[in-house]
């Protein structure tokens, strides 16, 4: 049999065979996914900004209380940590020495920086909400 023929052959099999038919399941699964994803379409941005005012604040301070027992317990804790000279110790130990140091030469400058930053993040945040009105 010549290799024409053959695939002739399987070609006309194949095209009295019915066409397959979806599953009964799949249009009401995608109509669900589409109504899903519509929602989180119109759903509005859920982070941190929505969160109640009472709660961020308590965040915040969770977070510089955080920041200001690592930066102020640091070196006492190393010091207990002295009898372990591991490599990540004694890293540790002089990236603290260094952030030290930094601190010290920069403290004088630091307010302002801090004020320039909280400043810009606040007209950021500003504009950024103009946009969402104007855009939405």
């Amino acid at each position: 049999m010549d290799p024409t023929e053959l695939e002739q052959i399987v070609d006309r099999a194949l095209a009295r065979l019915p066409a397959p038919r979806a599953p009964r399941t799949l249009a009401p699964r995608v109509m669900r996914a589409v109504r899903l994803a519509e929602s989180y379409a119109a759903a509005p941005a859920r982070g941190w900004f929505a969160w109640p005012r009472e709660w961020q604040a308590v965040s915040v301070t969770a977070m510089l209380a955080v920041v200001a027992g690592l930066w102020f317990m640091g070196p006492a804790i190393l010091e207990r940590l002295g009898s372990f000279r591991t490599p990540v110790v004694s890293d540790t130990a002089g990236v603290l020495e260094g952030a030290r140091v930094i601190w010290r030469v920069l403290r004088p400058v630091m307010l302002a920086g801090v004020a320039f930053v909280g400043v810009m993040s606040a007209v950021c945040a500003a504009g950024a909400a103009a946009l969402r009105r104007v855009t939405a």
